[in-house]
């Protein structure tokens, strides 16, 4: 489905965070206090029709962890042309908790195209690892290996 952006800006700026930009769309916004963009795909960000979005292109783990990782990115996504009135999206460690918990654990498959290796100069591995432990409970013990072979596979 395409997405003028009118209706991303509905979409995108619902009361609260309940969609957000996430997984390799998350990963490529330089968070403010960044100087540099986080990945090598971020010139993508001036594209809206490439965003992923939570609750529209992935799960929405928001049943998960609520708001924590999400944050106001107006600003930043302004920066690359595009123009909305609120963009929430997830912190570097919520998108990658995102792609891991929609993968490993609803879709039971690989996460495709992104590796430890490619992220780990960008993303808290540790902190990442405490938003795992907070919803480990709720997390299958297979979703929870796969989880764990994923991250382990790029040291």
């Amino acid at each position: 489905m395409v997405y003028d952006i009118k209706s991303l800006g509905y979409l995108l700026s619902q009361v609260g965070p309940v969609h957000y930009l996430t997984a390799a769309t998350g990963l490529s916004i330089p968070r403010p206090s960044d100087n540099i963009p986080a990945l090598w795909y971020s010139s993508t960000l001036s594209n809206s029709e490439s965003w992923i979005i939570a609750g529209r292109d992935l799960e929405s783990t928001n049943e998960l962890l609520g708001a924590t990782g999400l944050w106001d990115a107006t600003e930043t996504i302004a920066r690359y042309g595009v123009r909305l009135p609120v963009v929430w999206a997830a912190d570097h460690e919520r998108s990658l908790f995102d792609l891991l918990i929609n993968f490993c654990e609803f879709k039971s498959k690989p996460v495709p195209n992104i590796q430890v290796s490619d992220i780990d100069d960008v993303v808290d591995i540790q902190r990442m690892n405490e938003l795992i432990g907070l919803c480990h409970p709720l997390i299958s013990p297979q979703g929870l290996g796969r989880i764990e072979v994923w991250l382990s596979s790029g040291y």
